[in-house]
């Protein structure tokens, strides 16, 4: 997997490759999520707070439909890229 996090910031690589689509996780002060995943790359989202912030469940439940929603837009926007090629 590439690496394009800042310096100093590292998740193990077992928890990256067990997180599913639109599951997200919380690590430390981080919720990490995966917005896009096919069979040669998984895209993530890391959201870093300073303080330590717990989403309530409403929260995360929106997170992981806005995630959904995204992954959507991606995808058919691919289709529409394809389809105009």
């Amino acid at each position: 997997m590439r690496d394009n996090a800042p310096h100093g910031f590292e998740i193990p690589i077992q928890i990256l490759k067990r997180l599913n689509f639109a599951h997200v996780k919380k690590y430390k002060n981080h919720y990490i999520t995966c917005l896009q995943e096919n069979i040669q790359d998984k895209v993530f989202i890391v959201m870093t707070s300073h303080h330590n912030v717990k989403l309530k469940k409403e929260e995360l439940l929106w997170l992981e439909l806005l995630i959904i929603y995204v992954n959507s837009f991606i995808g058919n926007a691919k289709v529409i890229e394809e389809l105009s090629n």
